[in-house]
């Protein structure tokens, strides 16, 4: 049954408690019945709920449905989304304890509140980067509203070698991968007075890079020539924008 839900849920995944009937949680949740039995095919006989069972609620998610993965809590959920635990509760009246979560229990991810402040966040030497660079190499990320629904994305690193060094390269790339999209900017190099050589450029963009907590950013060496990207030397993730 819980395959299913996870497979088949167009809503939340509720567990049956002690007195519990299809219309009582239909009407509990604003569902209507029939709607109810629809979307769980797998109870032969509605009449019939046994306590702890687990049911599909097709209710409205005004954000996005979200299934719980394993070692997952509320706290994690609601940072990893940038949504206040206290929302998620309010529109997640089917969780009973919020110490108490399942996996593959499917909840609703309200829609954050657009942030009228940036934040920030570190770039950390990438995980498959096997090449040898100096203890000084980072960067970090700031990303902060520009207006009328745009973002500003700005990508800065320290510590890297001339492109030319790495291979057929001429500068750095800085960009934000979200699942199939990605947004880049050109670096440019600056060093003023002697000082350990920035590379830092700027994109602004017309989509919310907080939508999905999985997106990524990277820079890499670039052949601006060529259209030539070479592997990632440091990445971070949005979610951890602060």
């Amino acid at each position: 049954m819980v395959n299913y839900l996870q497979r088949e849920c167009r809503g939340v995944t509720y567990t049956v408690r002690a007195g519990d009937t299809f219309y009582g949680i239909a009407t509990r949740f604003g569902v209507s019945l029939p709607l109810m039995i629809m979307a769980n095919p797998q109870i032969t006989n509605p009449n019939i709920l046994y306590v702890g069972q687990r049911i599909c609620v097709p209710v409205r998610c005004s954000g996005q449905f979200y299934t719980i993965k394993r070692g997952e809590n509320l706290n994690i959920i609601a940072q990893k989304f940038r949504v206040p635990l206290s929302q998620i509760l309010s529109v997640n009246p089917q969780i009973a304890d919020p110490n108490i979560l399942y996996v593959g229990q499917r909840i609703c991810i309200p829609a954050a509140e657009k942030s009228e402040k940036g934040c920030a966040m570190a770039l950390n030497r990438h995980a498959d980067t096997t090449a040898a660079f100096p203890e000084i190499t980072g960067g970090v990320t700031y990303i902060h509203p520009a207006g009328n629904d745009r973002y500003a994305i700005t990508y800065a690193a320290t510590g890297l070698p001339t492109p030319k060094n790495i291979g057929d390269f001429d500068s750095y790339i800085g960009t934000l991968r979200m699942g199939e999209e990605k947004y880049s900017a050109i670096l440019g190099r600056s060093a003023p007075y002697e000082q350990e050589p920035t590379w830092a450029g700027t994109r602004i963009i017309q989509v919310n890079p907080f939508s999905t907590p999985e997106n990524t950013v990277e820079i890499a060496p670039f052949n601006i020539k060529k259209d030539i990207q070479g592997e990632p030397i440091l990445e971070g993730i949005v979610a951890e924008c602060r």
